[in-house]
């Protein structure tokens, strides 16, 4: 009888506590809301066909799905809807008169495909030197872009961030920073939720900023622990990075990271991993989060099994324990 017993506590024990491993997941693991998902853009420095391919990364450990096929453009931005659907920027040959210049492009992260390659642009023969920033706003649907331009007569170096024409490349600059206060962003990322348009640039380190519209102003709030080049917020404004890690042999990798924008703390980093060869990506530019509450990805439908069967685990285990505390008063 002492043997069934103990055996009958152990099994309440163990039940008791595999289901709270269950429940709880570890604490570095980064976590997405229901239903979103991100989607990144592999780059390397030289434009060649197969490079502008669109993964699906977890967010737990980066580990990154191709879906479609790359594209062959060199891409550094990209920004979709709870759809999938939005824009792609990079730098592409129109040829002609205008040539290689940065470029908006029509993008499906469904697909992992893009299309209608239109010439960003302030006027018609004005193309900015370089694009990086974009952001979708989800709640105006404005799409803003952040750019450089050189030698600007009477200017000299001008950093913008403007709003787009999505269907001809306009660009409407709604912050412009010159002088002492140029400024180039890697990346832009509006907060839903606190509603704060943030930069992401390079001082003499990558640095966050907070762009203020009405004071034409981006105010350096932190320097950050590693790069940033692409960055994008989940619907509850947690921060999802494409940035760089050293490797042992002192390469640099890029990786998916967490971090609060206003500190230098990254609470995660992995290195992005292609699932399909097992391979580490060359370079990552462009990250955006998207997915609507209980479509694709996890859901509270998939999340139920699970937490139904941790208390189902809960349950036994108190009731081996109980039945175990019940049988020690009965004489034997």
């Amino acid at each position: 009888m002492r043997t069934s017993r103990s055996l009958g506590l152990i099994a309440g024990t163990a039940a008791i506590v595999f289901a709270t491993l269950t429940v709880a997941a570890p604490a570095s693991a980064a976590t997405l809301p229901p239903g979103q998902k991100i989607t990144i853009v592999e780059v390397e420095n030289i434009p060649t066909p197969g490079e502008g391919q669109f993964f699906t990364v977890n967010p737990a450990n980066a580990a990154s799905t191709p879906v479609g096929t790359g594209s062959g453009e060199f891409l550094t931005g990209l920004e979709v809807n709870d759809d999938g659907i939005g824009f792609a920027i990079g730098t592409f040959d129109h040829e002609g008169e205008i040539g290689f210049v940065p470029t908006l492009w029509d993008a499906d992260a469904n697909t992992g495909t893009i299309s209608n390659a239109k010439p960003l642009h302030f006027a018609p023969g004005d193309y900015p030197d370089s694009c990086e920033g974009i952001d979708l706003n989800p709640t105006t649907g404005e799409l803003l872009i952040a750019c450089e331009q050189y030698e600007v007569p009477e200017l000299g170096s001008v950093s913008t961030v403007s709003s787009v024409d999505k269907t001809t490349g306009l660009l409407t600059a709604v912050v412009l920073l010159n002088g002492e206060d140029f400024q180039p962003f890697d990346a832009l990322a509006y907060n839903a939720v606190t509603g704060v348009l943030w930069g992401f640039g390079q001082v003499e380190l990558y640095s966050s900023f907070i762009i203020d519209r009405t004071e034409q102003s981006a105010t350096p709030e932190a320097t950050m622990d590693y790069p940033v080049y692409g960055a994008d917020f989940d619907r509850n404004g947690q921060l999802f990075l494409a940035s760089e890690l050293e490797n042992e042999n002192d390469a640099d990798e890029p990786s998916l990271a967490v971090t609060d924008p206003a500190s230098d703390d990254f609470t995660s980093n992995e290195t992005f991993v292609d699932t399909s060869d097992d391979t580490t990506l060359i370079f990552v530019a462009a990250l955006t989060v998207w997915g609507k509450l209980a479509a694709t990805g996890s859901t509270p439908g998939e999340v139920a099994p699970i937490a139904i069967g941790s208390a189902l685990l809960l349950l036994a285990g108190a009731a081996f324990i109980a039945t175990s505390r019940v049988s020690r008063r009965k004489p034997v």
